[in-house]
């Protein structure tokens, strides 16, 4: 029996992998077709945003420490849940590098023809070849890392690709042994609509 329920759920949690998979290629296809990622452009304020990710990431745990600094109202125009799956995977990379004792800060920061927000951590760092690489499709800076980690080495590429859509950037600074800072900008007015 115990063999049993091992081996389902070992198939689950594979099944679950392939799904989260299948979705990832999906979103990075159909960022790549003509015409790009389908997104709507609605009034979007990340500090809210922020917090909703922070009640998600906190809801699977509460380690390392999580916290929001910077301002209470940042308009964009954007897809309000592909701006939110773009802080879930820079918040989830976060907490893969990051000791438990360690830190992670949302910063969200309204400037005169653009918004920016970034998540901070005090994790492993990236060295500065892999910076270069890391929005690749399946890299992964810790080659060590298994599957079972429950990563598909796909988020950054997206999280690039949706900002793209956006009409912004993303960027990361990071120092081995001392953390990353990973940051978006979103210009006023760079959001298009596309329709699916």
């Amino acid at each position: 029996d115990d063999d049993v329920e091992r081996s389902i759920l070992d198939l689950k949690r594979e099944s679950g992998r392939m799904s989260r998979l299948t979705d990832d290629l999906l979103t990075l296809a159909r960022s790549e077709a003509p015409g790009g990622l389908a997104i709507q452009c609605r009034p979007v304020n990340l500090s809210d945003v922020a917090k909703d990710v922070v009640r998600t990431v906190l809801a699977s745990g509460s380690e390392p420490e999580l916290s929001i600094e910077g301002d209470d109202e940042v308009m964009v125009s954007g897809d309000r849940d592909r701006l939110e799956q773009v802080r879930l995977i820079l918040c989830d990379n976060a907490r893969r590098y990051t000791p438990a004792d360690g830190s992670i800060v949302l910063r969200i920061t309204q400037e005169k023809s653009a918004a920016r927000f970034s998540v901070t951590d005090t994790g492993v760092g990236i060295s500065p070849e892999d910076q270069q690489r890391i929005f690749t499709r399946f890299f992964r800076a810790d080659a060590s890392r298994e599957r079972a980690s429950g990563g598909t080495g796909l988020g950054l590429a997206i999280a690039k690709a949706i900002v793209s859509a956006h009409g912004g950037e993303i960027e990361v600074r990071s120092e081995l042994g001392a953390g990353s800072t990973f940051t978006v900008v979103l210009p006023a007015g760079g959001c298009v609509e596309r329709q699916p």
